[in-house]
C-alpha cells in the first residue's frame, strides 16, 4: 500500500573519530503513515497522558527507561509503518571519511529509500528533520532519487522537531533502534509486526 507521508530522523551522527565523540552506528528511521493529522493527534494525546509538556519534544534520548516503554506500548494502536536503516561506521570504506556531512547523509537516506517495499511511495510527501546544511541534502537527495529512479516521492521538504510531532515519532524509533543495535536492548519489540530494519551492507 501507499504511503502519503513519511517523516524521517537519525539517531548516531556521521563523525568518524571513534572513541572520541563519534558514535559506532549511524540509524535513519521513517515512519509511514496514510493518515498524517490523526497520528499527529494521538501523539498529542499520548504527550499529555505520559506527562512530556505542551512544548516539549519527545525525545528518546532524554525520555526514561519506563517513559520509553510505556510510549511504545501505546502507540501499539496508532497506524504508522518504521523502516529503518542501520549503518555500522566502523565497516565502512575509508571513501566515507571524505566526504561532508549532508553527502553522507543524503547518500544513505537515499540507500533507506531504495530498500523500501515496492508501492510504499506514492505521491508521498517526505519530511526531514530540519538541520544546517538541510537544503544542501535535500538538494543531494532529489539528485539521488533521479538517479536511482525511485518513484513515488512527491516532494521532499523539512520542519523544526519542535514543531512537527511526526519528528518526534521518527526520533523515538531511531533512538530505539541504535539503542538496540548497540546493546541488544529492544524498546519498540510491541511494534516487530510493522517494523522493517535493514543493516547496511547486508
Amino acid at each position: 500500500m501507499g504511503y502519503s507521508i513519511a517523516v524521517g530522523d537519525e539517531a548516531g551522527e556521521t563523525g568518524f573519530r571513534f572513541g572520541r565523540g563519534s558514535t559506532d552506528y549511524f540509524v535513519y528511521s521513517l515512519i509511514l503513515t496514510t493518515d498524517a493529522e490523526r497520528l499527529r493527534d494521538q501523539l498529542h494525546w499520548l504527550r499529555r497522558k505520559l506527562g512530556w509538556a505542551e512544548r516539549e519534544e519527545i525525545s528518546f534520548n532524554k525520555a526514561s527507561e519506563e517513559r520509553r516503554r510505556e510510549f511504545f506500548e501505546d502507540v501499539r494502536s496508532f497506524r504508522f509503518v518504521i523502516r529503518s536503516l542501520v549503518v555500522d561506521k566502523r565497516n565502512l570504506e575509508v571513501d566515507f571519511r571524505r566526504v561532508s556531512k549532508h553527502r553522507f547523509f543524503s547518500f544513505f537516506v537515499t540507500d533507506l529509500l531504495v530498500r523500501l517495499p515496492s508501492g510504499e511511495l506514492e505521491g508521498t510527501v517526505l519530511i526531514l528533520d530540519r538541520f544546517n546544511g538541510a537544503s544542501s541534502a535535500i538538494r543531494e537527495i532529489r539528485r539521488n532519487v533521479r538517479e536511482k529512479n525511485i518513484s513515488g516521492i512527491r516532494r521532499i521538504t523539512t520542519r523544526r522537531s519542535h514543531s512537527e510531532v511526526l519528528i518526534q515519532l521518527a526520533d523515538m524509533c531511531a533512538g530505539a533502534t541504535f539503542r538496540e543495535a548497540t546493546t541488544g536492548q529492544s524498546y519498540h519489540a510491541v511494534l516487530k509486526d510493522r517494523t522493517l530494519t535493514w543493516h547496511f551492507g547486508e
